[in-house]
């Protein structure tokens, strides 16, 4: 597949582009699918100062594709608003197809200033104050550019922002309107389950059903009561009477005739209770009853004529007229009978409402459960309609919050912005002396070495003897003829003084002065020589004694060469492992007996370091002025203290510091200013540093 290489990735108007698109092609699922108008803003042409419309342009302005299955050109009538969107459409679905197509490589590119995402990028947006308003910033080498991108992006942001709202909103109102569909469903289904129930079982109104069934058994229950009583008083009147009555009166009474008007009367009772019992309104059920009351009083009549045939006595034992008592025996027969049918009935009735009551006391519980899960469900269904009709508010809020409007439109800048790169280049200029500042400063806090004579008497807590300098290649930039010399004179000088100022005896010979260290390779070698060298200078009868240990290769300190030569008055002494029991300077002068210490003025002796060898006690005792030799490039630690701590506590002798291996920047305390070639420019930005304005090195 080949694509179209543009010259400097341009696309000017009347541009055509050759796409292969495979088929149908894809809408990319980031651009928009509503039909929205989208007119592309004024643009300028070339050579015009003018602001032209896109109707000007020529109609061949939108590109024309060839696909690879049939040649379409595409021919936009100006007068189509939607012309331009779908361009960007397909230009935008191009760019999806694969990631080695021009629209792909110009998004993705790194180097292109207009039409990449990494310039695109660039864009700034800014809250204007606290209020609802954006304000969007673009910078481009273009001004059309410039002026379209923001066109185009303020656009997109609008779209982009509804398309947000709504879906977040769309997609809240499908849930709820879900799960109410699904409550409504569930909330049928309970009612459902409940009108089953009440038809299966035969239920209007329950509650109704289970006052009317309690109030019914209690009236029950007193008539059953009442019958009781009624039948337990006529059968004891019965036995009464009859007890009253002859054998024969009896006999009478038990005839066939009155037993059958008896069993007549007890049968029509019992259809009358039943009827009474379960009393309808229709006239057949009345009529029927009437009838049966009229059946028992005639009965009740044929049983008082056959009882008033009774002729045989007329008056029972004693002396009661025994019409009275069959009247009252008639009475009380047809009450038990009556009493006695009523309870049959009652009996039979309970019996009913006793299977009535074990029928509905579980439908009581079974009720229950279906009213308690119609009324959460319904409590369920009412919230989510509630829910639904505040995201339906929220939808109604949010369309009103996304009609979003440009304010200020972007304009065509006429003047490009002031370069700001020489302002960037001293603030780049001032951070980088800042951080240099900075981190001088940092080194200089943090650096806890000797390094000058101030620190060195502050550290080892001795006065300073002399300064040595740290002898490099960069040392031969200055005047180094002046400056060694001087220094070693200025130290054999304070010498001098101290001798002076401590000795008893200033006619003494020889004074004896002592070399010493805390560690190894800190240049007593090389101090020793020059003092040694230099009071030979001044007149003085100098020796130097150097130590040498058995077994050793060279001397300490002096791996590749010595700095300073050996001079012609210097032994080496050999320290063995009784040095520390060394008495006498004479001991150390062994093969040198023959040489007169008392003609040297001066004899230096170097001793090894403290830290790491043993020293002799009875020696530096006779010592007239020790000098601790450290260097300027270490730092002064517990165990320096400490070793030198208990040198100092077997020897009453003056002991000073000479500092070895100092930087030259540190030496302006002894000469003011190092002795080398200036110029006039580093002089005048030095005594600006220095704040010393108005030095001068000469009376004018």
């Amino acid at each position: 597949m080949s694509y179209n290489r543009l010259k400097n990735t341009e696309i000017s108007s009347g541009q055509r582009l050759k796409v292969d698109i495979p088929g149908q092609m894809p809408e990319p699922a980031s651009y928009p699918t509503e039909a929205e108008k989208i007119e592309p803003a004024p643009v300028r042409t070339g050579g015009s100062e003018g602001v032209v419309d896109t109707a000007s342009l020529p109609s061949d302005f939108y590109s024309q594709f060839d696909t690879t299955t049939s040649a379409t050109i595409i021919h936009h009538s100006l007068a189509d608003t939607t012309a331009f969107d779908r361009l960007v459409r397909q230009l935008v679905a191009y760019g999806h197809q694969n990631d080695y197509n021009f629209i792909y490589e110009l998004w993705n590119s790194q180097k292109d200033p207009f039409y990449s995402l990494s310039a695109l990028s660039t864009v700034e947006t800014v809250r204007v104050q606290s209020s609802d308003l954006l304000k969007l910033t673009y910078k481009s080498t273009d001004a059309g550019i410039a002026q379209q991108t923001l066109v185009f992006l303020t656009k997109g942001f609008i779209r982009s922002f509804k398309l947000l709202k709504q879906n977040q909103t769309d997609a809240v109102i499908a849930y709820f309107r879900a799960q109410l569909e699904a409550a409504m469903r569930k909330l049928q289904r309970a009612e459902s389950d409940l009108l089953i129930f009440n038809s299966k079982n035969n239920i209007i109104n329950f509650y109704e059903q289970t006052k009317v069934i309690a109030s019914t058994k209690e009236e029950l229950d007193v008539d059953f009561q009442n019958k009781q009583i009624a039948l337990a008083s006529s059968d004891a009147a019965i036995k009464i009477i009859e007890k009253k009555l002859e054998n024969h009166a009896k006999l009478s009474l038990n005839t066939s005739a009155i037993l059958r008007l008896r069993n007549d009367l007890t049968t029509t009772t019992m259809q009358i209770a039943n009827i009474e019992i379960d009393l309808g309104n229709d006239s057949a059920t009345i009529k029927q009853l009437t009838t049966l009351k009229n059946k028992v009083e005639s009965i009740k009549l044929e049983l008082k004529d056959n009882i008033d045939q009774l002729y045989l006595v007329t008056n029972s034992v004693e002396g009661l007229p025994l019409k009275d008592l069959l009247n009252a025996w008639l009475t009380n027969v047809v009450n038990y009978e009556e009493s006695k049918a009523a309870l049959r009935v009652l009996t039979e009735r309970k019996r009913y409402f006793q299977k009535v009551y074990e029928i509905f006391a579980p439908l009581g519980a079974q009720q229950k459960r279906f009213e308690r899960l119609i009324g959460v469900t319904e409590s369920e269904f009412l919230e989510l309609l509630h829910d639904l009709n505040l995201a339906k508010l929220r939808q109604q809020d949010d369309e009103l919050a996304t009609n979003l409007k440009v304010v200020d439109a972007p304009y065509y800048p006429l003047h490009a912005l002031r370069s700001k790169a020489m302002l960037l280049v001293l603030a780049a200029a001032l951070l980088g002396l800042i951080f240099v500042i900075i981190v001088l400063l940092a080194l200089e806090f943090f650096d806890t070495t000797i390094k000058t004579g101030d620190r060195a008497e502050r550290l080892i807590k001795l006065k300073l003897a002399g300064l040595y300098p740290k002898i490099v290649k960069q040392i031969y930039n200055v005047d180094i003829g002046f400056i060694l010399p001087r220094l070693v004179e200025i130290m054999a000088q304070n010498i001098k003084i101290s001798l002076h100022k401590f000795l008893s005896n200033s006619e003494k010979k020889p004074i004896i002065i002592l070399l010493f260290s805390t560690r190894d390779y800190e240049g007593k070698t090389t101090i020793g020589r020059e003092l040694s060298r230099k009071f030979k200078s001044f007149g003085e009868n100098a020796l130097f004694l150097n130590y040498i240990k058995e077994n050793l290769g060279p001397a300490e300190g002096f791996e590749n060469g010595e700095l300073i030569p050996p001079s012609e008055d210097e032994i080496q002494y050999i320290i063995q492992d009784n040095f520390f029991e060394t008495k006498e300077t004479k001991e150390l002068l062994r093969g040198y007996e023959h040489l007169d210490l008392e003609s040297y003025d001066y004899i230096f002796i170097e001793l090894p370091s403290l830290i790491n060898n043993a020293y002799p006690i009875d020696l530096i005792s006779k010592f007239d002025l020790a000098l601790l030799v450290v260097r300027a490039n270490r730092s002064w630690t517990d165990a320096d203290k400490a070793a030198l701590n208990g040198f100092l506590s077997v020897t009453k002798q003056p002991t000073q510091i000479v500092l070895n291996g100092v930087e030259l920047m540190f030496l302006d305390s002894v000469f003011g200013e190092i002795p080398k070639p200036r110029s006039k420019f580093r002089r005048t930005v030095k005594r600006i540093l220095t704040f010393r304005f108005r030095e001068d090195n000469v009376i004018s």
